[in-house]
């Protein structure tokens, strides 16, 4: 029986953009770099910010109200401010506030060509809407405004009529809010 699983997938897609989205930000500090080593200005290396702040790439935040790229600025590796520390492993899918929606699932019944066609076009339009929420999820940086069927909402951040999709929100994987999942 075929089992068509959306949640599973659209994560998957969804952290598949993750990933682009981290190496278009890593070029954009590889860029920040050469264009601040061929100027030989330190002053460049330190000045170096994120304009929009980046979406996945850890930044500087010294100044609250500036995004530093801490490659650069720290290029030297004697900034005051900066420390090496063990990265955290907060992944939402570990989260208690994570809130996973109903597996969205579709069997198919049977042998016969017709439930085999309705199998096909479920899958189909199950899959259109799951891409939709997630195209909307990323082009509104992990906030949406209709609880989404098969993205991932995280429970501590979404309000009201704003639902915060979880893996979007903790790309990092470094929220200050998450909390062990209680074991099932």
């Amino acid at each position: 029986m075929p089992l068509v699983d959306s949640y599973s997938q659209t994560v998957s897609e969804l952290e598949a953009w993750l990933d682009k989205e981290r190496d278009r930000e890593q070029e954009k500090v590889s860029r920040a770099l050469d264009q601040a080593l061929a100027s030989g200005s330190d002053d460049q290396l330190r000045a170096a910010v994120w304009n929009p702040p980046p979406f996945v790439a850890a930044y500087c935040g010294r100044d609250s109200t500036i995004a530093g790229m801490r490659e650069l600025i720290n290029f030297y590796g004697d900034c005051g401010t900066h420390f090496v520390g063990r990265q955290p492993n907060r992944t939402c899918g570990t989260c208690r506030h994570s809130d996973k929606p109903q597996r969205s699932e579709f069997r198919a019944r049977g042998s016969q060509k017709g439930d085999l066609d309705f199998t096909m076009s479920a899958r189909a339009a199950t899959e259109a809407i799951a891409r939709d929420e997630t195209i909307r999820a990323f082009k509104r940086r992990g906030e949406v405004t209709e609880k989404p069927k098969f993205l991932p909402v995280c429970r501590y951040f979404s309000s009201g009529n704003v639902y915060v999709i979880g893996p979007l929100k903790n790309a990092r994987n470094d929220c200050r809010e998450w909390q062990p999942a209680q074991p099932s």
